[in-house]
């Protein structure tokens, strides 16, 4: 009863949203919609075509599954902005396919936060189990400085400006995968970045993958498992164990935790993230990952 209620409540409050030609969101990160959704019937005038007459869809709006994927490939420009209490990611793509679920094309990501901003443009190819994306990354800190070498720092060693000004470029190749395994995906998550443009003998503190590095190489690995809970997938939890390496200073970091995604309208996501660092070289606190981070989802598109 509870949850049928709450259901009623958020559908009301968010029609506004709803009435936006924004892309779904997928059973998957980047995957297409869940095979329920594939397998429905077009839809014209608010109703499902079956039988040669219009039915009216009566799912919850909340428990609809995404329809991008389900529309024939084309030409699109579309959106995903990520916004939180300290940060905002927006991401603009421009590809051929259906958006948010099986394109190939570039994307532009403008970088914005309270620790700094820079830019992301690069390729990326998104089919039904694989993703993969390739390009550069450039990064200005506002508060930080290329670092002395250590054996290990702390929060504050990172906070200091004392060095030459943070400004550097990362360029990175990410492969990422997602299989359905039972009542739930098992993903996986592996990346190689160079990081350039760091002043010979300085190490630096790379924004993005949350570590402290000798440049210029380090790499990243991934597992996790996401349960799907809900009609259509809307609720996905589950845990996560990363691996950050670093060949330069010869070290590891460990990070393990658990994400949260809930989908709050076809176009809105709220997702969470609690994925703090267990072992390492460096005790950077919260600097060490993205931690204790909540925020929205909200994508947009052309098609």
């Amino acid at each position: 009863m509870r949850i049928a209620l709450l259901t009623r409540l958020l559908t009301v409050l968010l029609t506004p949203l709803l009435l936006v030609p924004c892309s779904a969101l997928a059973a998957g990160e980047t995957g297409s919609a869940s095979p329920q959704v594939r397998s429905s019937t077009a839809t014209k005038g608010g109703g499902a075509i079956k039988g040669g007459g219009a039915i009216k869809d009566r799912t919850p709006f909340l428990f609809r599954g995404g329809h991008w994927g389900t529309r024939p490939a084309g030409l699109f420009v579309s959106g995903r902005f990520d916004v939180g209490i300290f940060f905002f990611r927006p991401r603009v793509s421009f590809g051929y396919g259906r958006p948010h679920s099986q394109w190939v094309g570039l994307e532009v990501n403008p970088l914005i936060s309270s620790e700094g901003a820079g830019v992301y443009g690069g390729l990326r190819v998104a089919l039904p189990y694989v993703d993969f994306r390739a390009g550069a990354r450039y990064r200005y800190a506002f508060r930080r400085a290329f670092l002395e070498p250590k054996q290990e720092y702390v929060r504050e060693d990172i906070e200091r400006l004392y060095g030459p000004a943070s400004r550097y470029v990362s360029a990175e190749a990410e492969l990422t995968g997602s299989l359905p395994l039972g009542p739930g995906n098992l993903f996986t998550e592996l990346g190689l970045t160079a990081v350039l443009g760091v002043k010979k003998g300085f190490y630096v503190y790379e924004e993005t993958i949350r570590v402290v590095l000798d440049p210029p190489w380090v790499w990243r690995a991934m597992v996790g498992y996401m349960l799907r809970l809900l009609p259509q997938d809307a609720l996905r939890i589950g845990p996560v164990v990363q691996l950050v390496g670093n060949p330069g200073r010869g070290t590891i970091t460990t990070r393990a935790g658990f994400l949260v995604r809930f989908r709050l309208a076809y176009n809105l996501q709220l997702r969470g993230t609690f994925v703090p660092a267990w072992g390492g070289p460096d005790d950077l606190g919260t600097a060490s990952a993205d931690a204790y981070q909540i925020g929205l989802r909200y994508l947009w598109a052309t098609r």
